[in-house]
């Protein structure tokens, strides 16, 4: 249901005509999954659930990409103390950077997309950047 918000269609996924999420949000459908009636019972809160769960993780663009920077700023600096190096030594050292990366991936669960938006790199850049397990 957030595809639309994600791509900047709309503000709230609620608001994309196309989508199926009013309907739960005003309970017009009823659990269709064996997993969803174990969870919620047979016939599902959508809005209870969408605002309890939903609205707490999906939280306004523009402030989850401030709060992702910071987490990023915060994994940057930990990983600058924890290796005892410079910021210089991150970008003038290839395999610096990628160590980084993994670091922002693995001990503090950023996505690759947004330490790609953080550094402004490409796709393919990010790409080489990758360590692979």
């Amino acid at each position: 249901h957030d595809n639309p918000l994600k791509a900047g269609i709309v503000k709230r996924s609620e608001d994309y005509k196309y989508s199926t999420c009013n309907n739960y949000l005003n309970n017009k459908e009823e659990c269709h999954s064996e997993i969803m009636e174990k969870i919620f019972g047979k016939q599902c809160d959508f809005r209870k659930v969408f605002e309890n769960v939903y609205l707490k993780r999906f939280i306004d663009i523009e402030e989850n990409e401030e709060i992702v920077n910071e987490y990023i700023n915060d994994g940057i600096k930990e990983f600058i103390v924890n290796n005892e190096i410079k910021t210089f030594d991150i970008f003038s050292n290839t395999e610096t950077l990628k160590k980084l990366i993994y670091f922002l991936k693995e001990n503090c669960k950023i996505k690759y997309v947004e330490i790609r938006h953080f550094f402004d790199i490409s796709y393919a850049i990010m790409e080489t950047l990758k360590i692979k397990d």
